[in-house]
């Protein structure tokens, strides 16, 4: 999730929450520069085997682990109709107001997508 004045934030639905919103988690000590690239990479597990508490959820920026988010229940049950099987990108100002959206008009540039099953993260460039 970007976050104000550049900052990265995870932001997910837990199966378990108690809100209706998702929760997220600040990445500390970190902020994007304008104009400049940047590798991103997500990592989701949605658990084990019988085991669907020990989810996890990992951002890296240019190879280096920023956010985790772990144990986290992201199924309800062990079937194949919770696995991952497909991806959803888009990208938008959330929120509930018009307080979320930018001052001015702002553009994001993606590019190079690559989707792996497992966990591989590119080194930093």
């Amino acid at each position: 999730m970007w976050a104000r004045e550049g900052q990265l934030r995870s932001y997910y639905y837990p199966q378990d929450r108690q809100q209706r919103c998702g929760e997220s988690t600040m990445a500390e000590s970190f902020q994007f520069t304008p104009g400049k690239w940047y590798s991103i990479s997500l990592y989701v597990n949605v658990g084990e085997s019988n085991n669907n508490q020990q989810g996890k959820i990992e951002v890296y920026i240019n190879g280096k682990k920023l956010i985790e988010n772990s144990p986290v229940i992201l199924r309800d049950s062990q079937s194949s109709n919770s696995e991952i099987n497909q991806l959803l990108f888009n990208t938008f100002f959330g929120g509930s107001d018009k307080n979320w959206a930018p001052s001015k008009t702002v553009f994001s540039r993606f590019d190079n997508f690559s989707i792996y099953q497992g966990k591989y993260i590119p080194p930093a460039k």
